[in-house]
């Protein structure tokens, strides 16, 4: 090796070790500062707290734990759901809502997430009525059919809501948990920062054009999306339980843009013999970003998760009026 040669080489190292040194740095100090609390920094405290890898299902919620997080409390009974454990023994009819991170009740107490005000506006209506919340942060529809498998013996409902939210057709999550992002405080925020910047430069689609290609005909996500319904509507045809398809609208939008792909998503559940509710009808009434829980996270709000459990309670009421005569 010449002269020449080992000074590049002494170049390439001393570089090296002075960009490593200065990332050590940046990553010390990120530690010393007051720990974030954006939307991210929230999934990544959840993840580590409260979720569980799953063989089957990716991931589920541990059993019997308890995290607050922006100054929501999210706990767990002993069954893996959050909330309370369901009433098994009552007399009443029972509904199982299962869903993603919106059915959980992201960014909001238990008691205003929809499935909890459901339960409470069918109270007031005179038909009492236990609603079991099984959703799922991340779950999406190829999560559903074993998760009512596994749930459908468990609890015996006499109806299952599907809340359905337009990133649904996303492969499942492999794990939230794992990479480089879930111990580095500087990885996580690098990330973030470049994500932003691909989808600025439109190398990386924005949400509405994300949400038209996972729903566009004859892409394999659709045909994902048909077979995942497909097996949702057998397995609760074979236990002889109603289904029925809530789409939940992303705050994205206003006039809404996603009209098309509710109505593909409609025409499909009615070819397989399931109900379907639409919540993008419900008006929003202002400013679309003013139902989000955060100005960073556009998941609804309480007072917007209201307004979704009195349009599902007025639904109920006026197709399933039998359950009440039920048991």
């Amino acid at each position: 090796m010449n002269t020449s040669h080992r000074r590049l080489l002494l170049g390439v190292l001393t570089s090296t070790l002075v960009l490593c040194l200065l990332l050590g740095i940046a990553e010390v100090i990120l530690r010393l500062l007051p720990p974030p609390d954006g939307f991210a920094d929230r999934v990544h405290r959840f993840s580590r707290e409260m979720i569980v890898d799953d063989p089957l299902l990716s991931h589920r919620l541990r059993s019997s734990r308890e995290v607050e997080l922006g100054g929501i409390r999210y706990s767990t009974n002993r069954q893996g759901l959050r909330g309370p454990e369901p009433d098994r023994g009552g007399a009443g009819p029972r509904i199982l809502v299962i869903g993603d991170s919106v059915t959980m009740g992201w960014g909001v107490p238990f008691d205003s997430a929809y499935p909890a005000r459901l339960e409470a506006e069918l109270e007031l209506r005179g038909a009492p009525v236990t609603v079991i919340n099984a959703g799922i942060l991340a779950y999406g529809v190829l999560q559903y059919a074993p998760w009512l498998a596994e749930l459908l013996p468990r609890y015996a409902p006499d109806l299952v809501l599907i809340g359905y939210y337009p990133n649904d057709p996303e492969p499942l999550e492999t794990s939230l948990r794992r990479g480089s992002r879930s111990w580095s405080h500087l990885a996580r925020r690098l990330h973030r920062t470049w994500g932003s910047l691909l989808i600025q430069t439109g190398i990386r689609p924005d949400a509405v054009t994300w949400y038209r290609a996972l729903h566009a005909p004859g892409s394999a996500s659709w045909e994902g999306v048909e077979a995942a319904l497909g097996d949702v509507a057998t397995t609760c045809a074979r236990r002889g339980v109603p289904c029925a398809l809530v789409l939940i609208p992303a705050l994205i939008g206003d006039p809404y843009p996603l009209v098309d792909e509710h109505t593909r998503l409609a025409a499909l559940a009615d070819s397989l013999g399931l109900q379907t509710l639409d919540l993008a009808e419900v008006s929003l009434d202002g400013d679309f970003r003013r139902f989000w829980v955060a100005p960073d996270d556009p998941h609804p709000n309480a007072a917007l998760h209201a307004a979704y459990a009195r349009e599902i309670a007025r639904w109920i009421m006026d197709r399933y009026d039998r359950l009440w005569g039920a048991r």
